[in-house]
């Protein structure tokens, strides 16, 4: 363009601007499946695109609780942690936040998990795999078995078992699973006399354990016992009397 004396216009200032009338829309992310025993939960909160005011009070919850918070632009960090055994949920209500247009948020998708923060009922462990056994003789192979475990929340998933020197110990054998059996048996051992412990604890569905059980101990005894000594035969009156010093031998 020219003015009346022929002189071009300079360059206009250029004005632009960003229309948007999309909503923000939220999602929610955890590393969980459908069950689980942990007490602190981490949530990642993303968006499409950056937004503003977003707060830990506009969650949704049940059963849970916001033990922390934190994020700027698309993406926010929030950690819960359940309140009680059961079902929790988390979700972001619509109309909560807005984004740097100022159009407000749709809700998010829902979090849902079963948690389980009680450990399964002990039970009772017998040396042997039935009847519990004080002795015996072989010393490549120690059986265990028990009962009375139980879990009334998710069910127990599997039993696990160990060997040891003494309660609870695991220098025979380390923790090994047996799926739900409720009888096991190692038949690769070469142990020398002596007292063993069979350790036993149950794993729920959510993955808590039980308190470890133990065995009251098995003897492994492989050696004949000792001949008596100092053995005198006195005489008598139709009889003849036996005497012989104790066997200090368990």
């Amino acid at each position: 363009a020219q003015d009346e004396n022929s002189e071009g216009n300079n360059e206009a200032i250029q004005f632009v601007i960003n229309y948007d009338v999309s909503a923000p829309q939220p999602q929610l992310t955890w590393d969980l499946n459908s069950l689980t025993n942990k007490t602190q939960i981490p949530i990642n909160v993303s968006f499409n695109e950056p937004v503003k005011n977003l707060l830990s009070s506009d969650f949704k919850l049940a059963n849970c609780k916001v033990d922390s918070f934190s994020g700027k632009d698309s993406l926010y960090y929030l950690q819960i942690s359940p309140i009680q055994s059961g079902i929790l949920n988390v979700e972001l209500p619509a109309s909560t936040l807005n984004d740097l247009a100022g159009n407000e948020n749709i809700i998010s998708n829902q979090l849902s998990i079963t948690f389980d923060g009680i450990i399964p009922i002990a039970g009772l462990v017998n040396d042997g795999d039935d009847e519990d056994i004080d002795f015996q003789m072989n010393y490549t192979t120690i059986k265990g078995s028990w009962n009375g475990f139980k879990d009334n929340e998710t069910g127990i998933k599997e039993y696990k078992w160990a060997i040891g020197k003494e309660p609870g110990g695991t220098a025979v054998q380390a923790w090994q699973s047996v799926s739900l059996n409720k009888s096991a048996s190692n038949d690769g051992l070469n142990i020398e006399d002596g007292k063993y412990f069979i350790s036993v604890m149950a794993v729920d569905s959510a993955g808590n354990e039980s308190n470890i059980v133990s065995s009251d101990g098995v003897n492994v005894d492989t050696k004949p016992p000792i001949a008596p000594e100092n053995l005198n035969a006195t005489p008598g009156d139709m009889s003849i009397t036996l005497t012989w010093s104790s066997n200090t031998e368990i």
